[in-house]
């Protein structure tokens, strides 16, 4: 794609997004911290709206059966 991917980041990629974004991140994730979606969201310059879940893992939010990520 004519970039080396080790010098991509999601923070340098959401300042070229232009629609509004909204990111999920369950506050006990061990596979991607939460810090990072942190990152992004101060990175994005008020372009996106960062919502965490407590107790929520990195698939748990997808398994919903409380409908809290849904609400």
């Amino acid at each position: 794609a004519g970039f080396d991917p080790r010098q991509a980041t999601p923070e340098q990629a959401i300042v070229a997004v232009n629609a509004p974004t909204l990111l999920l991140h369950g506050e006990d994730d061990t596979l991607i911290p939460v810090e990072h979606s942190i990152a992004i969201d101060r990175a994005s310059g008020g372009k996106t709206k960062l919502v965490t879940l407590p107790g929520r893992g990195h698939l748990s939010i997808w398994i919903d059966k409380e409908q809290e990520t849904s609400r």
